[in-house]
Formats: structure tokens, sequence, C-alpha cells
């Protein structure tokens, strides 16, 4: 596997840049930021980090993953990131090898989509590495999150809950 991603950063406010690569956040992957010709390029390093889009999860795995994503995301507000204003995918994602943090490639994008529709969509690629019952799970996750308004903690009281129903 290659051990680096690279984005476009010219878009990005600066401070968010600086703040991205200080490492002030856990949930930005380490970056390094370099200044070329047609703007600033982001090079992101792998190492040590497992690509989310080759896991092969059950549905307690997956719903596991999908809270700590969820943690992250909402960390990354702190530093005036916001899940509207990236690409999130499930190639994006990453989680740490030693403590299982999860670690994304931020990278700058106008989707065209809130931020319930981000993540849902997020939350809906993630059914492509998981099995039938941890699709079903994220289905059902991914329903519940559009037609409520959950705060962010009552988001993981939610998966807390699919995950016991799940480990049964």
């Amino acid at each position: 596997m290659d051990n680096r991603r690279m984005a476009d950063m010219s878009r990005m406010d600066r401070s968010v840049i600086r703040a991205m690569v200080s490492g002030v956040s856990e949930a930005v992957a380490p970056l390094s930021v370099i200044n070329t010709e047609d703007g600033l390029l982001g090079v992101y390093d792998l190492r040590g980090l497992s690509d989310v889009s080759l896991m092969d999860l059950s549905a307690t795995e997956v719903l596991e993953l999908a809270g700590r994503i969820l943690d992250a995301l909402d960390s990354l507000k702190d530093i005036l990131i916001f899940p509207e204003e990236i690409i999130l995918n499930e190639k994006v994602i990453f989680t740490d090898d030693v403590t299982g943090t999860v670690r994304i490639c931020v990278i700058p994008g106008q989707v065209g989509r809130t931020e319930m529709e981000n993540v849902a969509y997020l939350v809906g690629r993630l059914r492509e590495i998981t099995d039938a019952r941890g699709s079903e799970y994220l289905e059902l996750f991914i329903k519940e999150y559009q037609e409520k308004n959950y705060s962010h903690f009552g988001l993981l009281s939610l998966i807390e809950d699919m995950k016991r129903e799940a480990g049964t």
C-alpha cells in the first residue's frame, strides 16, 4: 500500500492548515504541506495506519468504527473543519494500528451536501466493509440519523444500543 496521500490545500484557510500540521487534532492524519507553483500541496503520511476501505468488519465492529468516526468528525470542528466542507468516504478514513484512533485525510471539497447528508453518505459507504448484518445496522442508523435531530452524544448512545443488540 502507498504510505502517502496527497491533496490540494490551496482553498483552505492557512490558520486551519497550521492547526492540521501541528498535530493538535488526533483526528487528522499526519500531514506535511509543500508550497508549489500551483499552490499548497498536502502530503499525508499513512505509515502505521490501516486503510478502512480494506477492512472486513462484523456488525459490532463496524458500528464501533462508525462511532469513532463520528467522534473524529466532531473533534475536527474544534479546528474549524466541518463535515460538509470536506470529502468524506471510506478511502479518506484510517485507523492507527496501535491505538485504534480514527485519522482522517482532510481533503477540502465542495460536495454540495449538508453535514447530515455527507455523514450519512460516509456511513453508507461503510456498508462495503461489513457483512449483511452490519449493513442492515448501518442502514438503520442512517435512517434514524436522518429522521431525528440527535445530538452527538445521542448518536453515540444510539450506536451503543445497536452494538449491544448486534452482539446478541
